[in-house]
């Protein structure tokens, strides 16, 4: 099952080595945030059984569960984020093959390279292969059927149909946000091959009669499901960051704590920028699609509708919208910005330009990633790592980052571990109350994270005496409290 892209081909190797050699810098630099550490305890259960009974029994639990097998698989091996986030980087690296056999088969195999080499230095492909989720293997399987699935059409053989409901039920096991990229693939056959429509429906409904033990799974998380506003500009951050990655221009953080123009003034030079490199290679890859024959719609179709869907669908569920919901796109944003640059081989000069600037937009990125710490995850890692070298140890809350603080204890200290839950004002009468019933030591240190407003410490601090200790890249801090009737303060 190896696409056109052959791996004798010398330049196969460059793309795949210089891919991996991306994703694996720094694998484990950073800290795990909230989502990995939650990963990591749905995974770190003792057999793939007791991995899917945990999924059913945790009421939060939104995903099917092959990606918890996998990573349960590699904690096997050792119980490390390396080995944790190593699928990622796996599943990103092997993509590449698959985004070069797309763009021989839809353009030229000048596009298949640009595209490849997109790819590889992409900041926000490496991101999601260096977060231990299931956003890298998704964006695989949607490169990877979208492939099987022209060569179905293409050739028609019951094998090439068999491997693609293979790979596609694999893609529906990971995210449920696969249906996104299968249903442009659906009303594409149905508007243009009429003559596959009936192997294509036999292929997509014994994918959906293999999915079927999950459909109560999801029925019994139907209480997640409620309105929420819409917000315009979810979806055009979500094409920036598709250039750009979440490593230039404002961090996440940022826009949570002010969404304003304020919070976007000063990177207008970095967001202008992208927005006319990108938005130029896209406009040039369009006209190549527009000069093509019809099967390079395709692109422009499976990148926009993924994008359209997820917007529509936030308007009546519970999730805002998330860059992350998309990803199945992204490989027909790397394949039109690769058609694009391809397309201005006519203007030799242009084209270096425009080479040099999508590029050095992608390096400039991936470098903040590595080592801008106003970029970096939340690091409750380097917070938990400051209680343990205290010379007395008191009690650690935390506030947002339970499964986090609880991955960088060790057995015996998570007896001194008290989560929180709730308003911040809940909080502090629920750490009072617990607080009260350990016994006598009367300081406490709480890790706060994802609370950009400081709504948390102004709500112990009705309660407690409360002193900042340190802050930590991804918006994390460290703080001590104290019982206002003790008798040294």
């Amino acid at each position: 099952m190896t696409p056109d892209a052959r791996p004798s081909s010398i330049a196969v190797w460059i793309l795949l080595a210089l891919a991996l050699l991306c994703r694996l810098i720094a694998l484990d630099h950073q800290s795990l945030w909230w989502d990995e550490a939650w990963q990591r305890l749905m995974a770190s259960e003792p057999s793939f059984p007791a991995v899917a009974e945990r999924l059913w029994r945790e009421p939060l639990a939104a995903h099917p569960p092959l990606s918890h097998w996998i990573h349960h698989a590699f904690l096997s091996i050792d119980d490390s984020d390396f080995m944790l986030r190593l699928p990622g980087v796996i599943f990103g690296t092997l993509s590449v093959i698959f985004v070069l056999g797309l763009g021989r088969r839809l353009f030229s195999e000048a596009t298949a390279r640009w595209a490849a080499l997109l790819w590889a230095v992409s900041p926000l492909q490496i991101w999601f292969s260096q977060d231990a989720r299931m956003y890298s293997a998704l964006m695989f399987f949607s490169a990877a059927s979208t492939w099987l699935w022209l060569r179905a059409l293409d050739r028609g053989r019951v094998r090439d149909w068999a491997w693609l409901g293979i790979v596609s039920t694999l893609g529906m096991y990971t995210h449920l946000f696969f249906v996104l990229i299968a249903a442009v693939q659906g009303v594409w056959t149905w508007a243009f091959h009429r003559k596959s429509l009936k192997a294509a429906c036999v292929t997509w409904a014994l994918v959906g009669l293999a999915f079927t033990p999950m459909l109560p799974f999801f029925w019994s998380r139907r209480a997640l499901i409620a309105g929420s506003e819409l917000n315009l500009l979810a979806p055009i951050y979500g094409f920036f960051t598709y250039a750009a990655g979440f490593s230039l221009g404002p961090s996440v953080l940022e826009l949570k704590a002010n969404p304003g123009f304020a919070t976007l003034r000063p990177e207008l030079i970095w967001i202008g920028l992208t927005g006319l490199t990108f938005g130029t290679a896209m406009l040039a890859g369009l006209f190549a699609c527009v000069r093509g024959d019809r099967a390079r719609w395709l692109v422009p179709i499976a990148l926009v509708s993924p994008f359209v869907m997820v917007t529509l669908a936030s308007l009546s569920s519970s999730f805002v919208f998330n860059v992350r919901y998309t990803v199945v796109a992204f490989p027909f944003f790397c394949l039109l910005v690769g058609a694009g640059l391809s397309a201005l081989a006519r203007w030799k000069p242009l084209q270096s330009i425009w080479v040099l600037l999508v590029f050095g937009i992608s390096i400039v990125s991936v470098v903040q990633l590595a080592t801008n710490p106003r970029y970096a995850k939340e690091d409750v890692r380097a917070a938990v790592a400051v209680w343990q070298r205290l010379e007395v140890r008191d009690l650690i809350a935390s506030h947002a980052a339970n499964v986090t603080v609880d991955r960088y204890l060790n057995s015996a200290e998570r007896e001194d571990h008290i989560p929180l839950g709730g308003s911040a004002e809940q909080e502090s009468q629920q750490l009072l109350e617990i607080w009260q019933r350990r016994g006598a030591r009367r300081t406490l240190h709480l890790v706060v994270a994802r609370d950009p407003w400081r709504s948390v410490p102004e709500a112990m601090r009705e309660v407690f005496e409360v002193s900042e200790v340190e802050q930590f890249p991804g918006g994390v801090t460290l703080y001590e409290l104290r019982q206002r009737d003790d008798p040294d303060r």
